[in-house]
């Protein structure tokens, strides 16, 4: 069996200070033996995955996360049987890293505001919303599901908190500060995966995204204008990552669904697909990578 093995200089998988699943994936100290490798391998195939679909989308085929992470397919595919379980394990790990950091900032006794900042800056240096990008591409599964509900959860208390210590403006909604969380994690995006990336470079975008947070968090403090429209409710947030699976609501069920307010149910966001669209044929087309484990082109 021909092995091919990973060279780190060749491909580095880190793009940020903050380290690639910060709280929720733990890089393995370094060991010999089976069991070390299959976990240095997890976390290149974790960090892996979460710059090429976060960057390409949930279109971006397992070989080129392989080839980024610098493992074979089949190593990949030992450890998910599936591009779209992949992308679920990314998608609830990274909720567990925000959930890390809000209850580190529930657990802050300094000023409520000052958790608040440091919580949100924290959750965009680990780039904690980035993976959003795959909503409504993918099934979501329990494990998610209840995840998220613990993340909702906690993000509301965090934001509660700060505004009732008068530092959070009062028309701002959780949705509004996980979306600002999406989206600076995703910047700086412009990169592309492959080639070297002068380190000057890239420190100039990461300051240039600090800035932009601080007058984002300045425009967030009370008191303050008022917001255009209605504050969008968490059932929102969540509709969008089921809106491609869920069939069309009847009328009789858009007047139920009328009638009711807060958040999305369980059997809503349940969905009816197996898998990303293209992943049986993304499974042919590296199929022949596997047995011999061999780094696939790019």
């Amino acid at each position: 069996m021909t092995r091919h093995h990973r060279s780190d200089a060749a491909h580095p998988v880190c793009t940020d200070e903050a380290d690639v699943l910060g709280a929720a994936v733990r890089r393995p100290p370094l060991g010999r033996g089976r069991q070390s490798e299959a976990e240095r391998n997890d976390f290149l195939v974790l960090a892996a995955a979460r710059e090429v679909f976060t960057t390409r989308g949930a279109q971006a085929t397992v070989a080129a996360v392989a080839h980024r992470a610098g493992v074979g397919v089949g190593t990949l595919y030992r450890r998910y049987g599936s591009k779209t379980e992949l992308i679920q394990t990314l998608c609830r790990l990274t909720m567990e890293q925000m959930i890390a950091e809000a209850e580190a900032a529930l657990a802050d006794d300094a000023d409520p505001w000052g958790a608040f900042a440091r919580f949100v800056q924290r959750c965009i240096r680990l780039r904690a919303g980035a993976v959003s990008i795959v909503a409504g591409t993918i099934p979501v599964t329990p494990d998610m599901i209840e995840t998220s509900d613990r993340a909702s959860t906690l993000l509301q208390a965090v934001v509660d908190r700060a505004r009732e210590g008068g530092g959070l403006r009062g028309d701002v909604s959780l949705v509004d500060i996980q979306r600002l969380i999406e989206l600076f994690g995703r910047y700086p995006g412009s990169f592309p995966l492959d080639g070297d990336h002068p380190a000057e470079l890239l420190a100039e975008e990461l300051h240039a995204r600090e800035r932009l947070v601080a007058l984002a968090l300045d425009g967030l403090r009370a008191p303050a204008g008022s917001l255009p429209g209605p504050a969008p409710t968490w059932a929102d947030y969540q509709r969008r990552w089921i809106s491609a699976f869920a069939p069309p609501p009847s009328a009789e069920a858009e007047a139920d669904a009328g009638s009711e307010a807060g958040r999305t149910s369980e059997s809503e966001l349940r969905t009816r697909s197996e898998s990303v669209p293209g992943t049986a044929h993304e499974a042919a087309h590296e199929a022949r990578y596997e047995a011999a484990d061999e780094l696939p082109p790019e």
